[in-house]
């Protein structure tokens, strides 16, 4: 099989996603039109195009690897002769930066590779945030975008929002203590976007109709080589914005609470739009307000707001041992106020007892009103969950919600590609101290501000609004405690 599409670390979360949307649109083309398909001459079997997919070690993608469009190599990042041996043939390179404290030679590493090999194109997966020269983290992927706008002659950069399926890491907590805590206030706004529209903007990017784009050898000044996408910097981010409170109150109507939460105007904004404001139509490029008019009854799933620190403790957590946790759980704290403006205030006075009922929760502390059975990751292990990518991720062979996003409807006739089983889905695992970092670094540039802006890039690249929360914790709500709570 030809090979001209790599994903760089693949065995990531991310990676995988990637690569498994790629290989699925590239088995849809064969399948329906045959565009993705080449001749030998003089031979009727087309060629089938693959994915590399570039892992350390291939024994943590069993997806990947049984997937027919995937081809997985195993190479060291650190030895650049192993990086040139599985870039041989490949013209585009999809750079999911590796999740290391050494990041950025890391990255030196592969792209001198990509330039040896002449490889041509570059699609690199970023951050927003990189424009914070205080962040060490998110400076690094700003140091990556340098790197490949220099050195390869045709590049994208998708700088991701916060990602939805982030939000897994709190599948503990909502189980267990009925709430997200994060370290940003309840008011601050952002976009989060579903994994899989970045997935989809890539295969629009990086798999174009024939004809977009050709691959050669010409240089950068050849016009007929210049892709739409070439040179462009897109922010992904999702079809509209929420806080935190938002998030926990579709969480709680998404486990079916007999008490839901009503979001209503304030009584000083009664004419104030809140839905059109939420509505992606009206709210991009548009400024945010400092708060939004929203006042929020007694739910199931609670919003807190923690401190930073604390909150790097509790994500630290989710790849220790039981045993790492022992002696740190005291006397049981005294529950939280429900009314999230109340639980801000209480909760810098309140640190400690987050702490300990953070703790408490890996323990599986039966006197939770949220306990049903032991938590996941104890190591550093996956976080199982159910199907994420579900069916194409185009939205063919599936259908469509009223928010625009695309879902699997049935399972598509024939050998069954295009849609993988319940619980085949790529594992989530516990994050690393980079993961970490990044992450909460993320969630500072969301808490000063500087991310209330819905971007549209998502429909711009694909035509396609792109997934709301809602959708995410529809489809997770298993994860989170629907059949428990």
């Amino acid at each position: 099989m030809a090979a001209t599409v790599a994903v760089s670390h693949a065995e990531s979360f991310l990676g995988q996603v990637l690569a498994l949307s790629l290989a699925d649109e590239l088995h849809k083309r064969d399948k329906n039109d045959g565009e993705a398909a080449e001749l030998f001459p003089g031979d009727d079997d087309p060629v089938k195009q693959q994915v590399v997919c570039l892992v350390r070690d291939p024994k943590h993608v069993p997806l990947l690897d049984e997937h027919p469009r995937c081809r997985v190599v195993s190479i060291a990042y650190d030895n650049r002769s192993t990086i040139e041996l599985a870039l041989e043939g490949i013209s585009t390179v999809v750079l999911v930066p590796e999740s290391e404290e050494n990041q950025v030679e890391l990255a030196k590493i592969l792209i001198s590779a990509m330039v040896a090999k002449n490889v041509l194109r570059c699609t690199l997966i970023s951050f927003i945030g990189t424009d914070a020269s205080e962040k060490e983290h998110l400076q690094r992927y700003k140091q990556v975008e340098d790197l490949v706008k220099h050195h390869i002659q045709h590049w994208t950069v998708i700088r991701q929002d916060f990602v939805l399926q982030s939000l897994l890491y709190w599948v503990s907590m909502a189980k267990d203590q009925g709430r997200i805590a994060m370290s940003i206030n309840e008011n601050s706004i952002f976009a989060p976007v579903d994994i899989h529209d970045i997935a989809l903007a890539i295969n629009t990017i990086v798999l174009p109709r024939r004809g977009k784009h050709i691959d050669d050898d010409n240089e950068r000044d050849d016009d007929d080589d210049v892709d739409a996408h070439d040179y462009q910097i897109y922010t992904a981010t999702g079809p509209m914005v929420v806080t935190g409170p938002i998030l926990a109150m579709q969480l709680s109507d998404a486990l079916d609470s007999d008490n839901p939460i009503s979001v209503v105007p304030s009584s000083d904004d009664e004419d104030s739009g809140l839905e059109s404001f939420f509505d992606r139509s009206s709210a991009i490029d548009q400024p945010a307000p400092t708060a939004l008019p929203v006042s929020f009854s007694k739910s199931k799933i609670e919003f807190a707001t923690i401190e930073r620190e604390v909150l790097y403790q509790y994500l630290r957590s989710l790849s220790k041992s039981p045993e790492d946790t022992l002696g740190t759980v005291l006397d049981t704290p005294k529950p939280l106020a429900t009314n999230p403006s109340k639980a801000a205030d209480e909760g810098r006075g309140a640190i400690d007892n987050i702490v300990h009922r953070i703790y408490r929760m890996f323990l599986g502390d039966s006197h939770s009103p949220h306990h049903t059975m032991p938590r996941w990751p104890i190591s550093r292990s996956a976080v199982s969950v159910t199907p994420i990518r579900t069916g194409n991720i185009d939205g063919s062979d599936g259908s469509e919600s009223d928010d625009g996003s695309s879902h699997c409807s049935s399972c598509p006739d024939g050998d069954g590609h295009g849609h993988v089983d319940e619980g085949k889905e790529p594992e989530l695992d516990a994050p690393n101290d980079t993961e970490i970092n990044t992450l909460l670094e993320l969630l500072d540039y969301i808490r000063e501000g500087r991310a209330t802006f819905i971007s549209g890039d998502i429909e711009k690249i694909t035509g396609k609004k792109g997934q709301k929360p809602k959708t995410f914790f529809d489809r997770h709500g298993k994860e989170f405690g629907r059949d428990s709570l």
